[in-house]
């Protein structure tokens, strides 16, 4: 395994269960010592209540080395912007923190796909099934290192960060092609998000910048 090549990524809330759950999922189905790369870990002080460096501690109990931000200042836009910025391996495996690997798959095996498609800038792990509308985003995914420093650093904090990775064209990244820049991969549904669930449960809204109610496009906050 070139461990070389590729970092890992986390958005991360204060809620260091759901993450321990997504690390020790991923520990136990990708076929690498996750003890042996490195992680950009991006934790947003919300909700208060919880000490942020558990959720650090759990990062450090499962990767090699841990690059990490606590935000006294939550803000989801903000967070990709530190993250792609400070990473620079030539692959980075974006993961939030919660998801749930349902499946044992091969890190060279994804990776191969990118030396047998030069075009590709994206591989996103299978989540669910969908038609030809297939976009770039941020659930699980592998993305190439040119395609993550055309936004770092320049996402507009106001704004969704996932929104305007769609809008890509004003970044200079091209309209992705389905199964050209983009893939869905593994021929089985392979994660799984664990966080909705939690999200119910303890009441959280999501905020637009503005402070008022968001949605999956629109928002860059939690409380």
């Amino acid at each position: 395994m070139p461990y070389n090549k590729i970092s890992f990524a986390t958005t991360a809330m204060l809620r260091p269960k759901i993450l321990n759950e997504t690390y020790t999922s991923l520990s136990r189905s990708i076929n690498m010592d996750l003890r042996k790369v490195k992680l950009y870990l991006n934790v947003d002080s919300s909700p208060r209540g919880t000490d942020p460096m558990e959720v650090v501690n759990v990062a450090i109990n499962n990767f090699g080395e841990v690059v990490y931000r606590i935000s006294d200042s939550p803000n989801f836009t903000n967070a990709i912007n530190w993250l792609w910025t400070n990473a620079d391996s030539e692959f980075l495996f974006h993961v939030e923190d919660d998801w749930t690997w349902l499946k044992r798959f091969s890190a060279e095996l994804a990776l191969s796909n990118f030396e047998q498609n030069n075009e590709l800038l994206m591989l996103r792990f299978r989540y669910k099934n969908v038609g030809r509308s297939f976009n770039f985003g941020l659930t699980p995914c592998i993305i190439k290192k040119k395609f993550y420093k055309a936004f770092a650093g320049k996402l507009d904090i106001t704004q969704n960060p996932e929104s305007q990775i769609y809008e890509c064209e004003k970044f200079g990244v091209p309209t992705p092609k389905m199964g050209v820049n983009v893939i869905q991969w593994h021929n089985k549904i392979i994660v799984k998000d664990i966080g909705r669930k939690w999200k119910e449960k303890n009441k959280i809204e999501l905020i637009n910048y503005d402070k008022t109610p968001g949605d999956v496009r629109s928002f860059v906050n939690w409380q």
